[in-house]
């Protein structure tokens, strides 16, 4: 009686010929991610920059609107912080780059241990730049624009300003 075995497995050449496979598929893939992940921070930093704006023009209508503060939580702990409307633009910028950075966590996409916006001018160096948003203004006039940059990659830049409507500048012609 004669038993017939079936020989079950792969050989050799088919075996090398699968990995090979696998292995253009893992290079095609990470290479792919690689821009996808790229593109995701750009997008971040970009979605930062409209929505820190729009944040930050609903927060100074307060002022414009008869309000004489504006109250921000810059941590869990405390109670909100106030601006006071008739102080310097630049005050507000501070507190707002804080609450930002402390209470909503808001991170520059690039550098995840740095802060989303920043209440100055624009950095020197590329790495300085990078992902921030960046608000400053100035001189002190009350109708002085609040200006916003963010580069989002080398030599890609947004710029906008944000009109202050404080002690009536908005309605003021010069």
């Amino acid at each position: 009686m004669k038993i017939l075995m079936n020989k079950k497995g792969f050989t050799l050449v088919e075996l090398l010929v699968v990995v090979s496979i696998l292995g253009v598929l893992a290079v095609v893939g990470i290479v792919s991610f690689g821009g996808n992940l790229g593109n995701a921070k750009e997008n971040t930093a970009k979605a930062n920059y409209k929505n820190f704006i729009k944040y930050a023009e609903s927060l100074l209508m307060k002022c414009h609107l008869g309000e004489n503060k504006v109250y921000l939580k810059v941590n869990n702990e405390s109670l909100p912080q106030s601006y006071n409307c008739e102080d310097a633009i630049q005050n507000f910028l501070n507190l707002f780059a804080t609450h930002l950075r402390d209470f909503k966590d808001y991170k520059n996409p690039f550098r995840l241990d740095q802060p989303a916006m920043r209440a100055s001018t624009p950095q020197d160096t590329l790495i300085g730049r990078i992902g921030y948003v960046d608000m400053w203004v100035e001189g002190t006039s009350p109708y002085a624009p609040i200006n916003v940059s963010l580069e989002y990659a080398e030599n890609k830049i947004l710029k906008s300003y944000i009109t202050v409507c404080l002690a009536g500048g908005c309605d003021v012609t010069e």
